[in-house]
């Protein structure tokens, strides 16, 4: 709609009616009450890179390409999260019909007592181990939200293998997409620093955002303050930025590691589509094993003693 020609509030207002969605419901009346881009996207629950991003757009009036990026990014996410899903479907069913073998011995013997009382049992159980298996899983997910939210917990995290690589890889290409944006749209290269960590989404973004800018407008290149952060960005980039600053082609060169960042970021996803799986799988493979064995334990102990009293011939 934006490359159509279509003005903003007529193209919320199109989105609004064809979309239930709370974000664009929120989204478009924001922007009918006068509020910003950036501050509708800020109210409508948007992430803080998507605002970061969608601010630093309005700031460099090239909020058409902000939205493409966007639109790839969310392409890319949702296309990730979506093969992990499909793949997460068989050992999700693996799991549910180890959950249906687990209470089975409980309930036969319950139907010595009547049939009924089997029946009950038997529902009681599955009920209660699904319900303890989906806390769990919902349980692991709020800490690693919380994880993720805390300095600690997501530097912790960012040094997992394949996931931390993947996000290492997200906020990289966040940072130099946000720098080489502002950058190109003639803003102050103080201002395009700070804003591109305020957009990476790193828990501790703050503290190299004032770094940069307070560097840069004392009068020190860009080269001799990314050492600093080589911990959180990729350290080659040091070297490629000095050259763009000898050959006064530093838009170029901001262009160049965009390219390699994003194809990085794309390598490192489907790295974990392919690998994270697997690695599910292998977890609930383990966990429906142990369930089948700890249910019918009983029974192949009293098989196995059996065939031991029988004499060796």
């Amino acid at each position: 709609m934006a490359k159509g020609g279509l003005p903003l509030r007529t193209s919320l207002g199109k989105l609004k009616a064809k979309f239930d969605d709370p974000q664009v419901q929120t989204l478009a009346r924001e922007v009918e009450d006068g509020s910003t881009i950036s501050e509708a996207f800020e109210k409508a629950n948007f992430s803080e890179f998507e605002v970061n991003l969608v601010n630093a757009g309005e700031r460099s009036g090239q909020l058409e390409l902000i939205y493409e990026q966007l639109a790839q990014f969310w392409r890319q996410e949702d296309k990730l999260l979506g093969s992990l899903w499909r793949q997460a479907i068989y050992p999700l069913v693996i799991l549910h019909l180890a959950a249906l073998f687990y209470p089975l011995p409980g309930a036969l013997e319950a139907l010595h007592t009547g049939f009924m009382f089997g029946v009950f049992t038997y529902m009681f159980s599955l009920m209660f181990l699904l319900f303890m298996i989906y806390l769990v899983g919902f349980s692991l997910y709020i800490i690693i939200s919380h994880l993720w939210r805390t300095p600690a917990g997501q530097m912790m995290l960012l040094h997992l293998p394949l996931v931390g690589r993947t996000w290492r890889a997200t906020y990289a290409f966040r940072w130099i997409f946000a720098l080489r944006l502002e950058h190109g749209a003639g803003l102050p290269l103080s201002e395009a620093v700070y804003d591109a960590w305020q957009a990476t989404g790193y828990a501790e973004r703050d503290a190299p955002a004032e770094q940069g800018k307070e560097h840069i407008l004392a009068g020190e290149p860009l080269s001799t303050i990314y050492p600093k952060w080589k911990g959180q960005l990729p350290p080659d980039w040091e070297d490629y930025i000095e050259a763009g600053e000898i050959s006064g082609k530093l838009s170029d060169t901001f262009l160049s590691l965009q390219d390699q960042a994003l194809s990085e970021w794309t390598n490192a996803s489907a790295q974990v589509n392919e690998w994270l799986p697997r690695f599910f799988l292998v977890g609930i493979l383990i966990l429906a094993i142990g369930l089948f064995f700890s249910a019918f334990f009983k029974y192949f102990w009293q098989v196995f003693t059996i065939f031991d009293t029988i004499p060796k011939m």
